[in-house]
């Protein structure tokens, strides 16, 4: 690893994790299904709450089992990209002789996606790293390997803005489509 990845990526996770539901310490798999797990995730760079929801049982029971495990001890950040996210969970970032790519190692087996409406990509959600969709088209998670999401806040003007750019080039997309069939020649003649 060269030492500016090695320097910029000393955000690790010092795995001080802690596991809690309400207000009691989980160390084991006995909690209610409904439940959210909340984690303490302390870091060389500051403290982090996550929350893992129920509606995604297998990533959170996963996670679980790698925090119990301690897996997480000593594993860096080594993806760190400004208002987008921060990754972490490759194994070989824990070793410091390492010298090859960080990212492309996993603990474990990937798992089947668990993809929820009403969970997206907000600023502070957490989610689970996977390669892309030409080389993973089951969209299956990294079995250790999680993100961050850093993001940009945007004010309602700026969403709405966003959302009518978004519209109008579906719509012209739409009627682009429209005058190029056959049957549709018509309307360029008026």
């Amino acid at each position: 690893m060269n030492s500016n990845n090695r320097l910029f990526s000393s955000f690790l996770v010092s795995a001080v994790f802690i596991l809690y539901i309400s207000s009691g310490w989980l160390f084991s798999s006995s909690y209610a299904q409904t439940d959210s797990i909340k984690i303490h995730m302390i870091t060389n760079k500051g403290a982090v709450v996550l929350y893992l929801y129920p509606e995604t049982p297998i990533h959170q029971q996963n996670f679980i089992n790698l925090v119990e495990k301690r897996f997480y001890e000593g594993v860096l950040f080594h993806r760190v990209m400004k208002d987008f996210m921060a990754q972490a969970g490759d194994p070989n970032s824990k070793n410091e002789l390492y010298t090859g790519s960080l990212g492309k190692n996993s603990e474990g087996e990937s798992i089947p996606a668990e993809f929820k409406p009403k969970f997206f990509h907000k600023k502070g959600a957490l989610a689970a790293a996977r390669q892309p969709d030409n080389i993973n088209p089951a969209k299956s998670s990294s079995g250790s390997q999680f993100y961050i999401v850093q993001g940009k806040v945007h004010t309602k003007d700026q969403l709405q803005n966003m959302e009518a750019r978004i519209n109008a080039q579906k719509e012209g997309d739409a009627i682009k489509m429209f005058l190029q069939k056959e049957e549709n020649v018509e309307y360029l003649n008026f």
